[in-house]
């Protein structure tokens, strides 16, 4: 059916929104799958075409901040990539005096 074509209604994130650089689409594997939404660092309502046959769908991405890149479907299902936490010190270790030694 086609490539997929989109653009930004709204951004909500404080870093910019860059078509193929930090927000596009991804064309459907098959047939009957839609289109999806792809965003690394940005969060908004995006117009994407090719949604179940609709000329244009307004699609949020982006949800919860937190994550590192999200795909997100017409349906309005999407999935996050969540970066790795570092390994953290005990805050409590950190404000625990070494102990005495005579």
């Amino acid at each position: 059916s086609g490539r997929c074509s989109i653009s930004i209604a709204e951004q909500s994130s404080y870093a910019p929104c860059i078509l193929g650089r930090s927000f596009g689409c991804t064309n459907a594997a098959a047939a009957e799958r839609s289109p999806s939404v792809w965003v690394r660092g940005c969060r908004g309502r995006f117009l994407l075409r090719g949604c179940s046959g609709k000329d244009e769908t307004g699609i949020w991405c982006g949800y919860p901040p937190g994550a590192s890149s999200y795909n997100c479907s017409c349906a309005g299902r999407s999935t996050a990539s969540w970066p790795r936490a570092p390994h953290l010190r005990s805050r409590r270790a950190d404000r625990t005096p070494p102990a005495k030694t005579e």
